[in-house]
């Protein structure tokens, strides 16, 4: 129930949140053969690594918020389905490339709009999709699974 409880709490913080980008990171399971470098070992060290780096170039000492849904997709790839608030437009081209040498993973935008919880919400309830909020404090990780518990 603790998670249901925090999700809700993420929803809020969704449908509150002057939200400017909403974007899908993905991590494939095989590599590309054209791809150059060696990749982070898992999605979660990957996203940590260009989080950081986002947080870095753009805070100036503000931490950029983000909800992050984690979807696992049968043929092993995993989507990371990204909100968050403080990264310029013009800027938003690199930080998909960034997320590509990082992973060997395509990025690309995704519509946001007053559509965008109930996505959020259908991942998390129907598809038990992990999901993970930051508000500038200790990110809260609820998982899907124990929200019906």
């Amino acid at each position: 129930m603790r998670d249901r409880d925090e999700f809700e709490r993420c929803a809020k913080f969704i449908s509150e949140g002057c939200w400017s980008w909403f974007l899908t990171l993905k991590y494939p399971r095989v590599v590309s053969p054209t791809y150059p470098a060696t990749r982070c070992e898992s999605a979660e060290e990957a996203f940590k690594a260009w989080f950081w780096e986002v947080n870095c170039e753009r805070s100036r000492g503000i931490t950029v918020p983000y909800i992050r849904v984690i979807e696992q997709r049968k043929t092993g790839d995993i989507l990371l389905h990204v909100l968050s608030n403080g990264i310029p437009r013009n800027l938003q081209r690199h930080w998909r490339y960034r997320w590509w040498e990082l992973t060997s993973g395509r990025a690309w935008d995704r519509i946001l709009d007053s559509r965008t919880e109930g996505l959020i919400r259908y991942l998390f309830y129907k598809r038990s999709c992990n999901v993970e909020f930051y508000t500038g404090r200790e990110p809260v990780y609820c998982e899907a699974c124990k929200a019906d518990e």
